[in-house]
């Protein structure tokens, strides 16, 4: 009994297996005599546009779904986008019954065996190809009813014209058009499958933000021919992402500019202005070159960074020229020579009081210099050790006035002489010493006017940086 059961078991078993080697190489055959029979005229079929009334054209659905935006290549204004290709359209040459070849509604073929629209990319910018839309390798999926999809992965190079008006801070429209090369409107009608593409599985891009993107469908009349072509146009808007040039350009700029304006607060006579804004200069010029290196040659527009960056370099320019004026004041080369009249008036009586500054006014009882050391031979006449110390500047000998010839009541006496011989001392001192405060009080002014002209340079130069900041900021458009 136990053999038997195996027996039969093993006997079940095998033809199970034949059954299903059976069932599969009828499949196999199934398949394999429908692709022979589509296949058959494949040379003719291929080259014939697929429709039996041609009074009619053949209506083409063209779609893609926006995978990436790869690069935008602002200088050479090229948009590299990874799109995904679907193609839709009907054969009725390549129709066939289900029912004669084991209910096989569908088979994978190479685009080589049948015919294939010839779309290609209008704008193509790609050296290696010209933008066919029918030259992929991947399979076309025929079914019964002759409706055929072919959808593809593919790489395209268009071209995109960059607005740079507001760079960094710009909006780009850039397209996609596809459309048939040889066929008119009279045999191929180019169609949409949706208002807008596919991006559901797009990649964002580290340099530009999607916005939106959206397809129309558009017939165009050209010289060549009679009759319009169709082509449809994908648009995509991206913003850029202006982080990075906020932080690499716009904000050394401003730092730049902000040293020229403290530059004003270092000393005169430190020595080393000059170079500090020369210095601001250069790495002005300096970022300047790496802005220009990065946008497209253009003469139609100037980029509003562009404008900014020749402003705040003709304000740093104007602050050289400016420090220049404050040291030719302070390092005058005849300090004793007195200012002319209308640079008083212009420095002390109104800029001065205006930036609320008041010189310094010496006499020849001030007992220091500029450097806080006394001054010998400054100090006031009655204390020298020649003459006693009496109240009001007099004494019992001499009658001194301050400030005027000194006069010296000669007695009658032997010793008259020595007394002619220290009145002239005192006198040929008192003119030594006011000859001295005099210099030094035309030293002071040509000094005093190189602060208070400091202090308005400043003060300008604050001022106007501001509102050129400000006008920058206000011009950048709305997201």
């Amino acid at each position: 009994m136990a053999f038997c059961f195996l027996a039969t078991t093993t006997a079940t078993t095998l033809k199970a297996g034949e059954l299903s080697a059976s069932t599969e190489r009828s499949s196999e055959d199934h398949q394999l005599r429908l692709i022979r029979d589509i296949t058959k005229e494949y040379e003719l079929n291929k080259e014939i546009l697929p429709i039996k009334n041609h009074s009619q054209p053949i209506k083409v659905i063209f779609d893609i779904a926006f995978a990436q935006l790869v690069e935008l290549d602002s200088k050479n204004q090229i948009m590299t986008s990874y799109i995904w290709v679907r193609q839709f359209w009907s054969n009725t040459r390549l129709r066939w019954d289900p029912s004669k070849y084991g209910g096989q509604t569908s088979v994978n073929l190479s685009p080589h065996l049948i015919w294939l629209p010839d779309i290609v990319l209008y704008n193509n910018i790609n050296s290696n190809t010209i933008g066919e839309m029918f030259k992929f390798d991947t399979k076309v999926v025929l079914h019964n009813t002759g409706a055929i999809e072919w959808y593809a992965p593919t790489l395209v190079k268009s071209i995109c014209k960059i607005d740079i008006t507001y760079f960094p801070f710009d909006k780009q429209n850039c397209s996609l058009v596809f459309g048939s090369w040889t066929y008119t409107s009279e045999f191929l009608s180019l169609d949409i499958k949706q208002k807008e593409p596919d991006l559901s599985k797009y990649t964002p891009n580290g340099q530009w933000e999607m916005m939106h993107a959206e397809v129309k469908r558009n017939v165009v009349k050209y010289s060549c021919c009679y009759w319009p072509y169709i082509d449809v146009t994908y648009t995509v808007h991206i913003r850029r992402r202006p982080l990075f040039f906020v932080l690499n350009l716009i904000l050394p700029c401003i730092l730049l500019a902000t040293l020229s304006v403290f530059s004003f607060s270092l000393p005169p006579g430190s020595g080393e202005r000059i170079a500090l804004v020369i210095t601001l200069l250069l790495g002005l010029t300096v970022y300047m070159l790496i802005f220009t290196e990065n946008i497209p040659k253009t003469s139609e527009v100037t980029p509003l960074i562009n404008k900014f960056f020749n402003v705040v370099l003709f304000e740093v320019a104007i602050c050289l020229l400016a420090t220049s004026i404050t040291l030719q004041f302070y390092h005058y080369h005849d300090p004793g020579q007195d200012l002319p009249k209308w640079v008083k008036f212009v420095i002390f009586e109104c800029l001065g009081k205006m930036m609320r500054m008041k010189i310094r006014k010496f006499t020849i009882y001030d007992s220091t210099e500029e450097n806080g050391r006394p001054v010998q031979g400054d100090a006031d006449p009655a204390s020298s050790p020649i003459l006693p110390k009496m109240n009001h500047n007099k004494c019992k000998l001499c009658n001194i006035a301050p400030l005027s010839t000194y006069r010296i009541a000669l007695p009658k006496d032997p010793s008259s002489e020595k007394l002619e011989d220290i009145q002239q001392m005192l006198t040929d001192l008192h003119k030594k010493m006011t000859s001295k405060t005099s210099k030094r009080q035309k030293k002071e002014a040509w000094h005093f006017a190189a602060l208070v002209l400091d202090r308005f340079f400043c003060y300008i130069a604050g001022t106007s940086f501001f509102i050129s900041l400000l006008s920058f900021y206000l011009m950048i458009p709305s997201t």
